[in-house]
């Protein structure tokens, strides 16, 4: 039997009754890393890719080269899923579908390069004051589909079969 969205959701609370000195980061990471692969069924391909990340797609000719395109949580999922739990935690609004909700929210991905990610981390930082244009799948070409498919949206990616290769 294995832990589930929910099971952490409760465990947050109870956590936060029984030591009341936990940070809402430490409730965070619960998620995002000591039971992170509660997220994956949540997390999905918005089917977006930055031109930057396309680019270096191409200059690898079909063969990948780890580190230099990554899978981009765009609604900053670290900060937002640790500003959801301080505002559950401060009015007491344990809302476990709202919480359900937003984690699909918050786990999407889009595909950039790796200095893009490292820009977007800074504060206040978004897509556009970074200058990244993003490009859809259907206007992607074959050659940086099955790149992408074989090895950024792997297993761990619910709607993986949804983006085919045409």
């Amino acid at each position: 039997m294995s832990v589930t969205l929910k099971d952490i959701f409760e465990l947050i609370q109870v956590c936060i009754k029984v030591k009341p000195q936990v940070t809402n980061r430490d409730m965070r990471c619960l998620v995002t890393r000591v039971f992170s692969q509660v997220l994956k069924p949540y997390t999905n391909f918005t089917g977006y890719v930055s031109e930057n990340a396309v680019v270096a797609i191409k200059e690898m000719n079909g063969i990948y080269q780890k580190h230099k395109v990554i899978r981009e949580h765009h609604e900053k999922i670290h900060k937002s899923i640790t500003s959801l739990i301080k505002d559950m935690r401060e009015t007491n609004q344990w809302n476990y579908p709202l919480f359900e909700k937003k984690i699909i929210e918050f786990s999407s991905i889009n595909i950039t390069t790796t200095s893009e990610n490292e820009q977007l981390i800074t504060k206040n930082s978004t897509y556009q004051t970074v200058g990244i244009k993003l490009i859809h799948w259907n206007d992607l070409d074959s050659g940086v589909k099955i790149i992408i498919r074989n090895h950024l949206l792997r297993s761990d990616i619910a709607n993986r079969s949804k983006w085919v290769i045409s």
